[in-house]
């Protein structure tokens, strides 16, 4: 979906089938078909769909930033870059350390 959104490039009928059965799976997983919609949390749906699109984010862009920096070196690179981001994000409230 990031490929059709930043480079509208429609996705191919095989990546079509393959997210639909990812949902399928997720929703099995999720026992969605067996609950009832009263026991389904908005909030929980709301942070597993912001946890699946920032983790789809990361591969596609490991796929598409320093492509020709070796993963050996690019890993380590953008690992440090997601640690900092946390850090600012979420500071450390305790100052007793």
């Amino acid at each position: 979906m990031y490929e059709w959104v930043s480079n509208r490039k429609k996705p191919t009928f095989d990546r079509f089938i393959s997210l639909v059965l990812m949902l399928i799976r997720a929703m099995f997983a999720a026992d969605v078909f067996q609950g009832k919609l009263t026991d389904f949390k908005a909030l929980g749906l709301f942070l597993g769909l912001c946890s699946a699109f920032t983790y789809a984010g990361v591969i596609y862009a490991s796929g598409k930033v320093s492509v020709e920096v070796s993963p050996w070196l690019r890993s380590p690179i953008m690992v440090t870059g997601s640690m900092i981001l946390v850090f600012i994000l979420f500071p450390n409230s305790n100052t007793d350390l």
